[in-house]
C-alpha cells in the first residue's frame, strides 16, 4: 500500500511537451517524463505508443499510454502492475476536437488521485475489466478521475496554482498547433 501511497504523488511537471501525445498525458493524467515524487519516477519507455510508467523501488506500479488516432483523437490506456492496486485500468478515447479547458477542480484523498473536467472533450470507454459497466464514470466533458499530478503531499495551493497554469499553457499549445478548430 506504500508503494501505491508513493505512486499517487505524481508531481505536475514543469518541463513543456513536445509532441501531441506528451501534451495529451499531461493534460488527461497530469504527468510528465521524469517528474518524481516520494520516491517514485515517471519514466518514458515508448514513443510510439507514448508509454510511460510509474517506477519505485519495489518496480513498476502503473503503465499509461497515450496512442493517436488523428490530430484530436487519442486512446489512453491505464494498466495497473496488478489487479490488486486500487488504480484506474482500461482503455478510453479521448475526442479533444471541442476541448475549450482542463480545469484541476479538487484532490480525492480516498482515491489519492485529482479530479479534472475536460470542458469540451467527449470520452468514450474502449474496454474495462467490467466491460464499459462504468463508463458513466467518463461522460462527456468529466469529471476525469485519474489526474495524478498536483497530487503531492498536502496538495498545496501553490503547486495546484501551478498545475492549473500548466494545463492552460498545454491546452492553448495543443489548440493553436495541433488539434486546430
Amino acid at each position: 500500500m506504500a508503494a501505491t501511497a508513493m505512486f499517487l504523488a505524481a508531481c505536475s511537471g514543469s518541463s513543456s511537451a513536445q509532441t501531441p501525445e506528451e501534451e495529451v498525458m499531461f493534460m488527461v493524467f497530469g504527468v510528465r517524463d521524469k517528474d518524481v515524487a516520494d520516491g517514485v519516477n515517471v519514466v518514458k519507455t515508448s514513443d510510439t505508443p507514448l508509454t510511460m510508467e510509474f517506477r519505485a523501488d519495489e518496480g513498476t506500479l502503473m503503465t499509461l499510454g497515450v496512442t493517436k488516432e488523428d490530430d484530436c483523437r487519442y486512446v489512453v490506456d491505464m494498466k495497473p502492475a496488478n489487479a490488486e492496486m486500487p488504480l484506474p485500468r482500461g482503455k478510453i478515447r479521448f475526442d479533444l476536437s471541442g476541448l475549450q479547458k482542463v480545469t484541476y477542480e479538487r484532490y480525492v484523498p480516498s482515491k489519492g488521485m485529482g479530479v479534472t473536467k475536460l470542458e469540451g472533450a467527449e470520452l468514450q470507454c474502449i474496454e474495462t475489466p467490467n466491460k464499459c459497466a462504468d463508463a458513466s464514470t467518463y461522460a462527456q466533458g468529466g469529471p476525469w478521475e485519474a489526474h495524478f499530478g498536483p497530487v503531492v503531499q498536502g496538495n498545496s495551493a501553490e503547486s495546484k496554482k501551478a498545475h492549473q497554469q500548466a494545463l492552460d499553457a498545454a491546452v492553448a499549445d495543443f489548440k493553436a498547433n495541433v488539434c486546430k478548430p
